[in-house]
């Protein structure tokens, strides 16, 4: 009498069948556990065109389409996967003796689903060669559509409609460059050129879009925030402001929500054009929240750096996704590394740092190949993924980043919070590093003369360092490089020529020294 199969089974089975005909990569676990039904079945993850691809199978009964595309979904949002494959069994697989279920199995009608970051396909029916063209034609179609290309353009346009009234009054632009750590003097402020105060204006913009855009997020499990759905025309833009205070004194996320409320206020409400330059913002956000998948890309660090590619002022030189993503996944390739990157244990003391971060697009690739190698490795092994866990010690332990714009690496914090928007931080190891002061400091230059760069009282930008934290930035008597398993930089290091306002601080002859 045949036993009745499990549907891990299925998934398992169906791995190889897609092995077997060149579509996918398969751990060994996948290959060599199928027959041992009474053991747990690992993770049913594949590689598909070097995207992790998760199979979540149901057998045919009620509600089943709905659970397994809602199965895959989670895969995908969640990040444990690239590709979700949705896909319902027919009941009469669970009478076939196991001897024969795989060759049953490759010529069964199935019913699939498959799931990306743009959406789900809808469910088709087809045996195991369909569900190989499907994949096909899925990973075709992702390199057509390009999300992330969308959302930075409407980012950009939202951030210049931000810029048209704020540029317009004296008083605006001047708060917002205060804010962000640039010249306090008014006539150097006056000196400035008109692209230096739109650059200034347009980051400070970006800032507060994209304090948006993570308050729009926040919302779905905090009853006590408005969605950006439900703001309406007549409702007061001040709202916002009002709960990014509630979300700093309950939820933390200081080092998005506590520059942007700043920034707000400078922006105000009152003068011609804001508000409708504030409502145009809220429409964008939610435009971009709806995206959610778009989040885990390093759409600001893109704006931010096309904001500042004319003016060159801060010396800042935006290392491109493609490249940055090329570097980390041969630097942490699995096979030059002894350690077991499914141990947690492990990964604790494991430690990258950028020394000169910037917006951090270096250490989201970082961050997304270190995630690739846990979840391929737990798959493999049949080990249940702990992504939360996993999460939490990647950017608590594993991730440093250190630069001197404070407003970068408030973007930093802002993109590694929102690959996992639900889990909350108690703190970050980016830090900002001192510059200038009556010691001349070099920012992480320091680094070369020690592990440890010292506070000095000044009255300069940056006379200390200061820690993104889960309740605040905090001052730090000393900024610490602690021992470190891979470095990984594109440093600006700069000269103050050009108009480059970096050392805007200091005296003319010292920054004329700078030039030597």
């Amino acid at each position: 009498m045949p036993s009745s199969q499990r549907q891990e089974v299925f998934n398992v089975l169906l791995a190889q069948l897609l092995q077997e005909r060149g579509a996918v990569v398969a751990p060994e676990s996948i290959m060599y556990t199928g027959a041992q039904k009474a053991r747990q079945m690992p993770d049913v993850i594949v590689n598909f065109q070097g995207l992790r691809t998760a199979i979540e199978g149901e057998v045919d009964a009620a509600n089943a389409k709905d659970k397994a595309v809602a199965s895959a979904m989670h895969r995908v949002e969640t990040g444990v996967a690239h590709i979700g494959v949705g896909v319902v069994y027919p009941a009469s697989l669970r009478a076939v003796e196991f001897s024969q279920l795989k060759s049953e199995l490759a010529h069964a009608k199935l019913e699939i689903a498959v799931v990306t970051e743009t959406g789900s396909s809808g469910f088709v029916s087809g045996d195991v060669d369909h569900l190989e063209r499907t994949l096909r034609s899925t990973f075709e179609q992702l390199i057509k559509e390009d999300i992330v290309a969308e959302a930075v353009a409407l980012i950009d346009a939202a951030v210049d409609r931000f810029a048209i009234p704020a540029l317009d009054y004296r008083g605006i632009w001047g708060r917002i460059i205060d804010s962000l750590g640039g010249p306090t003097d008014e006539k150097v402020q006056e000196k400035l050129t008109a692209l230096e105060r739109g650059a200034f204006v347009r980051v400070g913009g970006l800032i507060v879009l994209n304090a948006m855009i993570f308050h729009d997020v926040l919302a779905t499990n905090h009853k006590k925030l408005t969605r950006l759905v439900d703001i309406t025309p007549k409702m007061s833009l001040l709202l916002f402001p009002e709960q990014w205070e509630y979300i700093l004194d309950n939820i933390n996320y200081y080092s998005i929500f506590h520059l942007a409320r700043r920034i707000f206020n400078d922006f105000g409400t009152s003068a011609w054009g804001t508000q409708e330059a504030l409502r145009f913002m809220v429409k964008t956000a939610l435009k971009i929240s709806e995206q959610r998948a778009a989040l885990r890309h390093d759409l600001m660090g893109r704006v931010y750096h096309r904001l500042l590619a004319d003016a060159k002022y801060l010396g800042t030189y935006y290392t491109s996704i493609p490249a940055a993503t090329l570097l980390l996944k041969l630097a942490l390739r699995p096979s030059v590394w002894e350690i077991e990157w499914n141990d947690l244990d492990a990964l604790r003391h494991f430690r990258v740092a950028d020394l000169a971060c910037g917006t951090g697009t270096l250490l989201m690739a970082a961050a997304d190949v270190i995630s690739d190698n846990y979840i391929s490795a737990a798959a493999e092994r049949g080990e249940k993924i702990r992504l939360e866990e996993f999460h939490n010690l990647l950017v608590e332990n594993i991730i440093h980043g250190y630069d001197v714009l404070t407003s970068a690496l408030h973007l930093t914090a802002s993109t590694l919070a929102s690959r996992t928007p639900h889990i909350s931080f108690h703190g970050m190891n980016l830090t900002t590093m001192p510059l200038g002061g009556k010691d001349s400091k070099l920012g992480s230059i320091e680094f070369l003369q020690g592990g440890e760069v010292k506070a000095e009282l000044n009255l300069f930008a940056n006379p200390a360092p200061e820690q993104v934290t889960g309740e605040g930035m905090a001052i730090l008597p000393s900024a610490s490089l602690p021992s470190l398993d891979l470095c990984v930089m594109n440093p600006p290091f700069t000269r103050s020529v050009g108009g480059n306002l970096l050392f805007g601080s200091l005296p003319g002859n010292a920054q004329n020294c700078r030039n030597a």
